[in-house]
């Protein structure tokens, strides 16, 4: 979960927010539009969020209020156009240690998450880039295929730690791509993904040597605590 969100369209200055609170030791993602922030939302209750006023042509107050309707307890701190970058930011500091927001332990976590190499297998564009967009936000090193096909000449060209793998799919599906998977290589940790949770379904993907089933939709927190518990 990150504790600051920072949407900010000027990029230096957002790099530097991210920069400062990152190395203070926080988790933080960045957005580019008012858009990412709600859509991160249904996922994630940041402490802060830090929102630039010239974000999109919707007034900060309006998004700031749109914020407050799912969550009344997430502060948003609204940066303005004239202000110094370095001058707020230094006043963000004091406020965000002021509410006490602990300082996160996850420094292993981090560190093994640099070197994780995970590869993302479904048929559907919109939901694949979004949770690629959340694990490269994370650290992760993701890659991403359409097909079980792209998936095996994926695997052979750079291998991976973890695949999360869709049954259903056109062409060579989750099931025989799972078991193409295994004969190449038993020792990589396959996790099945699918929108049906037919118990039958689930045994004979852990009979073909699968390490996990999730069912779809799933939480994004969800799934980054299944890639901690298989790494």
């Amino acid at each position: 979960m990150f504790d600051i969100i920072i949407a900010q369209s000027n990029q230096e200055t957002r790099d530097l927010f991210y920069k400062t609170f990152t190395d203070l030791g926080y988790t933080a993602t960045t957005v580019l539009t008012h858009r990412e922030i709600l859509e991160l939302l249904t996922q994630e209750r940041p402490a802060f969020i830090i929102l630039d006023a010239a974000i999109s042509d919707v007034s900060a107050e309006s998004i700031s209020e749109k914020i407050s309707l799912i969550d009344d307890t997430i502060k948003v701190l609204i940066a303005p156009r004239d202000k110094n970058a370095q001058q707020f930011v230094k006043g963000l500091i004091h406020i965000i240690i002021d509410k006490k927001i602990a300082v996160p332990t996850t420094v292993e976590i981090k560190a093994t998450a640099l070197t994780t190499k995970i590869l993302m297998v479904d048929d559907q564009p919109g939901p694949l880039e979004l949770i690629r967009n959340y694990l490269a936000r994370k650290g992760y090193l993701i890659s991403t295929a359409l097909s079980g096909e792209e998936a095996i000449s994926k695997i052979k060209e750079n291998r991976p730690d973890i695949i999360f793998l869709d049954i259903c799919m056109q062409g060579m599906d989750g099931i025989i791509t799972l078991k193409t998977i295994k004969d190449y290589d038993k020792s990589i940790i396959v996790i099945m993904t699918s929108g049906n949770d037919d118990r039958e379904i689930i045994k004979e993907t852990i009979e073909l040597g699968a390490n996990g089933y999730l069912v779809k939709p799933f939480n994004l927190n969800k799934l980054e605590e299944t890639i901690l518990n298989n790494i």
